[in-house]
């Protein structure tokens, strides 16, 4: 989209958490048939039903999941599969594609 190579970081503790469980790259790849989200605890890694979060926006999303960890989401641009949606971390920050500016 934007024509050339850009790279995104992001803030909060998703990274910190990731290690700390043992995991030093997270690959995400295929389709699920239905809504899922990712939960790793530890060294154990699961597919769970969303379901019930299908829809909602990424501070709902977060608020309904933070007891359990830090929260990644694409709310409903990324259900869409709009080619601008970002990834919200924390329902506060955000990765996503780059603009370039000419």
């Amino acid at each position: 989209m934007t024509g050339t190579i850009f790279d995104s970081s992001v803030g909060g503790d998703i990274a910190l958490r990731l290690k700390s469980a043992g995991y030093d790259c997270l690959i995400v790849t295929g389709r699920a048939k239905s809504p899922v989200y990712l939960e790793i605890a530890g060294e154990k890694a699961e597919l769970k039903d969303a379901s019930s979060l299908w829809g909602r926006g990424c501070g709902e999303v977060t608020l309904s999941l933070e007891k359990k960890g830090s929260v990644a989401c694409i709310g409903p641009a990324g259900e869409r599969l709009v080619k601008f949606a970002n990834i919200m971390i924390g329902g506060n920050n955000s990765v996503g594609r780059g603009a370039w500016a000419h």
